[in-house]
């Protein structure tokens, strides 16, 4: 018997639920059950009767034919919605992924409550590692053999790179970004909200569409898109923006939705279910670089869109991880009588502050505002040298941090020997480099990446799971770092989209009261891992490297001082 709900992705296994506890109360039957959302269709039978078909009913059936007696299975699909809820985070467990027919691969969680479910693993997956002992972990390998292993993919037929290179072309990418206040989380519960950013990802799906454009996948919050015609692309992002505003005018501030959207034009691998190639890592980085309200463009889209109708203003010089020299970015302006709703500080302030502007930092003590400091047209912070001294900060350095102006932006600079690092607050999405030391509560970790294995991505179109099919050990992890600087554990990126939080996510902290439920992400787009903070309350910090721009209510940690950056018309 097959069910379909319309509704919710908690309906469905609310009822399997019930029907379990009612057979168990009043009869012996064995019966297993598969819980999947995917697509369907109503039509209509032979007899004129209405029935749902579709692609969504033949992957729960095939969820379903994974179990034994007495198992309520679930795809990923339902169960990564689920597992951000803490009324069902407890309640499933990840078995494995399983072949199923025509080859495909599916990953199958298992659903226990109380007396309902069956907690034993199905026998389809005993096979399975995911329910087998962990492997030891092994020693990383060195950089040339990761290369060798992944050459083999394209070795095993000689034509294949050079098919390959047959399906380069130019191709503009598009990346989208959602992003909800938490108090609509709060106040309205997790399962309302991930409805709704369903609900609005749908939507933007739609417009994409409209114009000509091919949804790739969807990441995360976010989606991936592809267009031909860069035109239509802005106009694209440009009624994405403008439907949200209008719902987002209607709605209460807590309520609001925003987007940042990336758009970047060039050349890549246009295979018929994904794109590969360095189009992909750019226009990933460009949309890092935006906030939510946003339309960053790369500098490429730009010089095809000279003399469009379209409002373009200069955000300025960035530096993108992979580019030898700075790339210069651009906003699209899509609001008319009003600035774009944003929930996080956004580079228009870049923008505004190129004209002559008033740079400040603020201490914060215990949460409130204390004394601000002006940056003319530098500020250097320290324990006991520098304009802004706290001698009794033990974790501060003698001079740890200069806070300058260059180029019209706020820049701030790590002056320590390495050991008291300064860090900055996100607020979009920050491009992860293998050193890059993140905070999270009271967690620090490093993140470590196998660099040669993430290009091999681009150059020979391989997915994630290709590569992790090939190699022995996780291409990137986030390695968690004690007080004595030492390793103690170590937390590998496999999926597309890795959540860190206190009760939800992938890896969870309970006894840290500092981490949000669900504090952060790493998403995996073409080469790259983006950290994004998930709307935690005590945010996500990455360490300084070099310099960093600093933006409009964005903040610094520099030992245990915590500085917000104002910025103001002069």
């Amino acid at each position: 018997m097959a069910l379909a709900f319309l509704s919710s992705p908690e309906c469905p296994v609310r009822c399997a639920l019930e029907i379990s506890k009612g057979i168990r109360e009043t009869a012996n039957l064995k019966l297993r059950m598969g819980v999947h959302s995917g697509p369907v269709y109503r039509v209509q039978d032979i007899n004129g009767e209405n029935i749902v078909a579709g692609s969504g009913i033949n992957m729960a059936q095939r969820v379903m034919d994974c179990g034994d007696a007495g198992h309520i299975l679930l795809s990923s699909t339902v169960a990564e919605v689920l597992k951000e809820t803490t009324e069902w985070a407890q309640c499933i467990s990840e078995l494995g992924e399983v072949e199923v027919k025509h080859g495909v691969k599916l990953h199958i969680f298992n659903l226990c409550v109380g007396q309902e479910g069956n907690v034993a693993a199905p026998q389809k997956l005993q096979g399975s590692s995911a329910c087998g002992p962990m492997v030891p972990r092994k020693e990383r390998p060195e950089g040339g053999t990761v290369i060798t292993k992944l050459l083999e993919l394209a070795q095993a037929d000689a034509r294949y790179l050079d098919e390959l290179e047959s399906l380069r072309e130019l191709i503009v990418v598009m990346f989208t970004d959602i992003q909800v206040s938490t108090d609509y989380f709060q106040q309205r519960g997790d399962a309302a909200g991930l409805l709704m950013m369903h609900s609005n990802a749908r939507t933007i799906r739609q417009v994409v569409e409209k114009h000509g454009g091919r949804v790739i996948k969807t990441i995360g919050d976010g989606l991936m898109a592809t267009f031909i015609r860069p035109i239509a692309s802005v106009n694209a992002a440009i009624e994405i923006q403008k439907l949200l505003g209008e719902v987002n005018e209607l709605r209460a501030e807590h309520e609001r939705v925003a987007v940042r959207v990336g758009i970047h034009l060039g050349t890549g691998i246009v295979k018929s279910d994904d794109v590969f190639g360095d189009v992909v890592n750019i226009a990933s980085r460009v949309e890092a670089q935006g906030a939510p309200g946003q339309i960053v463009i790369s500098q490429a889209l730009f010089e095809q869109l000279r003399g469009s109708h379209f409002n373009i203003k200069e955000l300025g010089r960035f530096h993108l991880k992979g580019l030898n020299c700075e790339h210069y970015l651009y906003q699209v302006i899509w609001a008319t009588a009003k600035e774009p709703p944003v929930l996080a500080p956004t580079l228009s302030s870049v923008e505004t502050c190129k004209r002559p502007s008033q740079f400040r930092i603020q201490l914060i003590k215990s949460g409130s505002p204390g004394p601000q400091h002006p940056v003319t047209p530098q500020l250097t912070i320290g324990r006991s040298q520098g304009d802004l001294r706290f001698a009794s900060d033990l974790k501060m350095g003698a001079l740890n941090a200069r806070v300058f102006v260059h180029d019209g932006q706020l820049v701030v600079e790590d002056l320590s020997d390495g050991r008291e690092k300064v860090f900055f607050r996100l607020v979009g999405g920050h491009t992860l480099q293998t050193g890059d030391v993140i905070m999270m509560g009271e967690q620090v970790f490093l993140f470590r990446e196998l660099a040669e294995a993430m290009t091999a991505i681009t150059q020979l179109g391989a997915s994630l799971d290709d590569i992790h099919n090939v190699l022995e050990n996780p291409v990137a992890e986030l390695a968690r770092i004690e007080p004595n600087g030492q390793v103690s554990e170590e937390f590998p990126i496999r999926w597309v989209e890795t959540i860190f939080g206190r009760t939800q996510g992938n890896y969870t902290f309970p006894k840290d009261k500092l981490m949000s439920r669900m504090h952060a992400r790493v998403l995996q787009r073409g080469e790259d891992f983006l950290l994004e903070d998930a709307g935690s309350l005590n945010g996500t910090f990455v360490n300084v490297r070099n310099k960093t721009r600093l933006v409009d209510g964005s903040a610094i940690l520099v030992g245990a001082q915590l500085f917000r950056v104002l910025c103001s018309s002069g």
